[in-house]
């Protein structure tokens, strides 16, 4: 348990340091896919109006102010 704390206090030392950086999590579950911030590794047949949308996300992406760190990895619908 203590060792499951302290693995969780450094990750949110680490993502408050990212965030005072400008770094900024990309929103990518429910958005329409767009391949300048989500990398497709995947891709499930789903309703029309579901078409084009991420439909998971398998890696966090990242941007800082208009440039791209990472892409997010994620499930599309077509």
């Amino acid at each position: 348990e203590h060792i499951a704390e302290g693995v969780r206090r450094t990750a949110a030392s680490f993502q408050s340091a990212l965030l005072a950086a400008g770094v900024e999590p990309i929103d990518a579950f429910g958005q329409e896919f767009d391949p300048q911030f989500h990398e497709a590794v995947e891709t499930a047949e789903v309703d029309a109006e579901d078409a084009g949308k991420v439909l998971s996300e398998y890696a966090k992406g990242y941007r800082m102010g208009d440039r791209l760190l990472r892409p997010a990895r994620v499930k599309v619908g077509r």
